[in-house]
Order: C-alpha cells, then structure tokens, then sequence
C-alpha cells in the first residue's frame, strides 16, 4: 500500500469514528432509534369465553367468567399508611360510617385527597 492510500484509510477511520461517537452523545429524547425507555411490553387483554360463537359476538359481560365492578362502594380516606383503620381488608369490619363513591370513579375527583393528572 502506497503512503497516500495509507493516510487516506487512516482519514477514513477517524471520520468514521467521530460520526460513531457524535451519535453516541444524542441524548435519549433526540434519537430517533430509541422508541422507548422502562416500558411495558405490549399485550392484549384475553378473555375467555364458554364458546367460538360467544367469544366472536365479544360480549365481555356476557361471559361467565366475567365481573362488572361497576356501582357503589364503600370508601375510607387515609391520608397516610399509619391512618388508616385496623383490619379493614377482613370480611366482617364494619364499613357502616364509611363514605360511598361511584365506581369507575377516581377518588381524587370525588374529594379526597389531591388531584394528580386529573
């Protein structure tokens, strides 16, 4: 190899290796090849369904197996763990003076608490 193909490969690497390392210091939020950072794998919801021609029509509440929460429940604001009361998650607490909200619902927005991203 002659002296001018030598420092002509030699010019090569080293442009070669400054656009290797200016695409190295792209922030995350500016490069187009990132199309997402700690993120959840895509999914779909399954439901089952008893038969072909049930689970084709997608009626959800249709299915045996499934529950709609929809209505009212009974609600306990705590504004912090040590507040809340004791043994409330046993079947037969007394939930009597406990406030109800609708459900679906955010209790932010039915007046508990402060509302974040509501």
């Amino acid at each position: 190899m002659n002296k001018q193909g030598f420092v002509c490969l030699v010019l090569a690497g080293i442009v070669v290796m400054g656009m290797v390392n200016a695409k190295a210091d792209v922030p995350d939020w500016e490069n187009e090849q990132i199309i997402g950072i700690n993120k959840e794998a895509p999914r779909s919801t399954s439901m089952p369904y008893p038969d072909i021609r049930s689970a084709v029509t997608g009626d959800r509440l249709s299915s045996r197996w499934a529950k709609l929460l929809n209505g009212d429940w009974k609600f306990h604001w705590s504004p912090d763990p040590d507040s809340r009361p004791a043994d409330f998650y046993r079947p037969d607490y007394d939930v009597r003076d406990w406030d109800t909200i609708p459900v679906p619902s955010n209790w932010q927005m039915e007046g508990y608490g402060v509302p974040l991203y509501s």
